[in-house]
């Protein structure tokens, strides 16, 4: 990462995803049909490296044991979710294109709606559709 955020502090926790994280990647795994396992096997052999609040969202980078699991068709993935006091809450899943969860960035399209928000208590409501 770079520029100014390069320079953010990072949000814990670490190295675990955050009960928001966690509960919209699980809902979006059936949405990977045959690979919806090995999206689950990946977030479970997952340990977040960073997180950092944009104020406009979040980016959530991790490292998958890769030794733990197999490749799922990821790239530029996306879904959008209703977020407890974000309006347009969104979130996409981004990797290199080799198959492996790398970096989760949430975003919304409202002024600032995370600003002064602790990450760790954002809340999942539900999957509203896949992006």
């Amino acid at each position: 990462m770079t520029g100014a955020l390069a320079d953010a502090p990072a949000c814990p926790p670490f190295p675990a995803f955050t009960d928001f994280e966690r509960r919209a990647l699980d809902s979006t795994a059936p949405l990977f049909g045959e690979k919806a396992q090995a999206l689950r096997e990946q977030v479970a052999s997952a340990e977040v490296v960073d997180r950092i609040n944009t104020i406009v969202g979040f980016y959530t980078r991790v490292r998958v044991d890769r030794a733990k699991c197999s490749p799922v068709p990821l790239s530029h993935q996306g879904a959008h979710f209703e977020v407890e006091g974000v309006e347009h809450g969104i979130v996409l899943w981004d990797t290199d294109g080799d198959g492996y969860l790398e970096t989760i960035e949430g975003w919304t399209v409202d002024e600032n709606p995370l600003e002064g928000v602790d990450l760790d208590k954002l809340q999942f409501i539900r999957l509203t559709q896949l992006g």
